[in-house]
């Protein structure tokens, strides 16, 4: 594998998705800080802008997308390399560009590679790049803040014996994973993986359970762990953006571990940490999406539901619920997605609907800051708008569409 690392940046200024084809197009919204290029000298994004320049006409078909806490991933393909393209923050090297711009980057590139790009995933300020060789051999390539752990590279705080920040500014290659990687997610500030070995692995900061494994180990990893309980399952689904997981398994049951203080671990009680994982007893589960106080699960019936405190998308009046609940939308469901106080479903007609917390940022992308409390369609302009995928960021999103 050809690998180039760039630390290219032309001007100082968290959920993975994979797709492919040459006549997608690319669309944003939120905090424009925390977005590639627009021409609008604002803020924030109200509306859906798309992108044109310069990943659409010359860095060939959009491959993955990920969003996290202030900073944008976007893989691209031009059928000899793939380019991760990043913009957004950069305090802790989340970028993958290096340290020449410490703060934040309207344009970088933080990998070239000969391999496809599989995954990309990002977190609070941690990012991984997830490629695959012709021969469907993967690897994990992890950058950004490595405090406690959470790129699995071996190193951590916990190694100084002075105050400083442990980060990596360019991708590092994570050895100690055995099999092709299936999925991935990111927490705060943890990582979990799942490969096809049937293995689950878990790195980063672990006292609320994030890592799932035992009352006996809640303390961080620095190296991808194997989580004990999840051994030999052939993992579907797997969803996280704070500080819980949700698993998914080929038998439809549905796992979870880590914070579940308002009850988003869908097991029908407030328990403060969940050490271990357990099994919800849901069944018909065919997606997953961990929000922050909050998760979601679409049924095979296309009906969403959601669990916990905050963006239930139930109306102003129900803001916690200990049960599922049906969240109430007129189409039929296939994708859903969720961050921390926001989320959304791509419907069968490929129609987005979005709810949870509006703000400054313009972050539901609906045209003003206020707080939808149930879901409201996205329109983007006079053209009919098929959406494919979507990459939720805490004050920003990327779609792809047709």
């Amino acid at each position: 594998m050809l690998l180039r690392h760039s630390r290219k940046c032309t001007a100082g200024l968290q959920r993975s998705i994979h797709t492919a084809t040459n006549t997608n197009s690319l669309w944003v919204w939120g905090l424009r800080s925390s977005l590639p290029p627009v021409t609008e000298n604002v803020e924030s994004i109200v509306q859906p802008k798309q992108i044109i320049e310069p990943i659409q006409q010359q860095d060939g078909k959009i491959c993955s997308i990920a969003a996290g806490w202030g900073h944008s991933l976007i893989a691209t393909s031009d059928g000899f390399s793939s380019t991760v393209h990043s913009y957004g923050l950069n305090r802790s090297g989340q970028l993958g560009i290096g340290r020449q711009s410490l703060d934040s980057c309207d344009r970088g590139v933080a990998m070239v590679s000969d391999d496809q790009i599989k995954f990309l995933a990002a977190g609070r300020e941690h990012s991984h790049i997830v490629s695959q060789d012709e021969q469907g051999r993967t690897k994990l390539f992890s950058f950004g803040n490595n405090m406690y752990g959470q790129l699995g590279t071996g190193k951590c705080k916990h190694d100084s014996l002075v105050a400083e920040q442990v980060l990596e500014t360019t991708p590092v290659q994570v050895d100690g994973i055995d099999g092709n990687i299936t999925h991935i997610a990111c927490g705060l500030d943890n990582t979990v993986l799942v490969t096809d070995k049937k293995h689950v692995y878990s790195m980063g900061w672990g006292p609320d359970g994030q890592l799932g494994l035992g009352p006996e180990s809640s303390s961080d990893r620095s190296t991808p762990t194997l989580v004990p309980l999840m051994e030999g399952k052939h993992i579907t689904k797997l969803a996280g953006s704070t500080d819980f997981s949700l698993v998914l398994t080929d038998e439809g049951k549905l796992w979870t571990w880590g914070n579940s203080e308002y009850g988003q671990g869908m097991l029908s009680r407030k328990i403060d940490r969940i050490l271990e994982p357990l099994e919800t007893g849901i069944s018909d589960v065919v997606d997953i999406a961990a929000g922050g106080p909050f998760s979601i699960i679409l049924k095979g019936n296309g009906e969403v539901y959601s669990c916990g405190y905050g963006a239930l998308g139930s109306g102003k009046g129900i803001i916690e619920t200990l049960e599922p609940r049906r969240v109430q939308i007129d189409e039929k469901i296939t994708k859903i997605f969720a961050v921390q106080d926001m989320a959304a479903a791509i419907s069968e007609s490929g129609q987005l609907y979005i709810w949870g917390l509006g703000g400054h940022s313009g972050r539901l992308g609906l045209g003003h800051l206020e707080h939808v409390f149930v879901p409201q369609k996205v329109l983007f302009d006079d053209s009919p708008r098929i959406v494919l995928d979507l990459a939720l960021g805490t004050s920003h999103a990327i779609c792809i569409c047709t």
